[in-house]
């Protein structure tokens, strides 16, 4: 067998093995929060809504870790691409039409944007330093501040059902060693991930943050893709639509914010020509198309159509 061959089942594998403990790790965590008695709405943002986004968290900490810094880009940038262009599109052509009537959306879709032009501007020279993740450190508390004081119902869209749950000391047992379980196999499994994306564009002659922005992203966009799919089928149109909104807002500022305090953070110029324009411009997408709070097919389709080219450029070009 192969060298690469090797590492290309060892990076199907440990990103796998990332989603799926990442999604333990959320669902233990929201069991626990409710046998505390935390207030729904709270365990819904501080859990669900960054657990969606933890593998981009950890593999960008590792990425840092292992010296390969310019990963972390790569990886923020195609998520938010993934998320918007394929998580979204994918949505919309599902359902034939997206419909919404999240409150507040304006704000949101501001602070969306806010958060893209942030990452941006921080980017144009090449680099993120440690001051620019302490702003985007301080903007995504914003946020946080912003959902917590009642501008976002995350939970009550998610329907958490935890009125009422009683759980003995045996089944807490359980869940606090399913959480510790979960963190253990997201430590190694992220870890594993980068290095194989690592070798694997050494071995292939591509540059680690394009690995990262398409199929690194695109597996660690899989629990955005699987919540916004269960919503959709369930006619819960705002889920979809916050579900996205909320990972790339967490993604711009507190991915890049907090992996940041390991190091600077190195933007490959193929990222900052390419990657960070295309984030650009399905940003500017997803704000037009869900301003009259609906997607439809069609506007699906086109989101479609923008991550092949997004793919094929990427694969292409670099």
């Amino acid at each position: 067998m192969s060298p690469v061959l090797i590492w290309i089942i060892i990076f199907v594998v440990s990103l796998l093995a990332l989603v799926k403990s990442a999604d333990i790790f959320t669902v233990s965590a929201v069991r626990l929060g409710a046998w505390m008695r935390l207030p729904s709405f709270l365990v819904g943002v501080l859990i669900v809504s960054v657990g969606t986004s933890l593998p981009e968290l950890c593999s960008s900490l590792f990425a840092v870790w292992e010296g390969a810094p310019e990963i972390v880009s790569g990886n923020v940038i195609g998520s938010n691409v993934t998320n918007i262009l394929l998580v979204i599109g994918l949505s919309s052509c599902y359902a034939g039409k997206l419909v919404f009537r999240r409150k507040n959306l304006a704000l949101d879709l501001w602070l969306l944007a806010g958060a893209s032009a942030l990452l941006v501007v921080f980017s144009i020279d090449g680099q993120i330093v440690l001051w620019e993740g302490l702003v985007c450190l301080g903007a995504i508390a914003y946020y946080f501040w912003h959902v917590l004081s009642g501008e976002s119902r995350i939970s009550e869209e998610l329907h958490l059902d935890h009125d009422g749950q009683q759980e003995n000391a045996k089944k807490i047992i359980k869940i606090i060693v399913m959480l510790l379980l979960a963190t253990g196999a997201i430590y190694f499994s992220s870890s594993y991930t980068v290095r194989s994306v690592v070798k694997l564009g050494v071995m292939l002659g591509i540059g680690p943050q394009v690995i990262a922005a398409g199929a690194v992203a695109l597996g660690t966009s899989l629990p955005e893709l699987a919540v916004s799919m269960a919503a959709v089928r369930k006619g819960e149109g705002d889920i979809a639509v916050g579900n996205v909104l909320g990972s790339n807002i967490f993604n711009s500022l507190g991915v890049i914010g907090m992996s940041s305090l390991l190091g600077v953070l190195t933007v490959p110029v193929d990222m900052l020509w390419f990657g960070l324009p295309v984030m650009a411009a399905a940003t500017l997408y997803f704000v037009y198309i869900v301003r009259d709070r609906r997607i439809t097919r069609l506007e699906g389709v086109v989101a479609l159509a923008g991550y092949g080219f997004f793919l094929i450029g990427l694969f292409t070009l670099f």
